[in-house]
């Protein structure tokens, strides 16, 4: 929430200030700023799953892995819950409703 309202309080200021937007420009910035956190993160993790994790967990850690880098990790959580709930209203696994 925070996020989106400070991307568009930045892009009206791009915009008062030139009369445009520079959308490549605007992502070119957020993943110069965005992109180190995420591959330490990353990085991080895959220590983690190679040392310390459980090796039932690591094909889950390696498919989070992924969806994070890609920038998809709350599409594939939400799906991944969506999946989960329709099998706990059948009686199918532990899932929540």
């Amino acid at each position: 929430m925070l996020s989106g309202y400070l991307i568009t309080a930045l892009l009206l200021a791009e915009h008062r200030a030139t009369g445009e937007i520079d959308l490549r420009a605007f992502w070119v910035r957020r993943a110069r700023r965005l992109l180190p956190a995420l591959l330490a993160v990353l990085a991080a993790t895959a220590v983690f799953a190679a040392v310390v994790a459980e090796p039932a967990a690591r094909h889950g850690i390696r498919l989070d892995a992924l969806a994070a880098l890609a920038y998809v990790a709350n599409s594939a959580r939400r799906s991944n819950r969506c999946k989960t709930n329709a099998r706990a209203r059948r009686g199918v696994g532990g899932g929540r409703v």
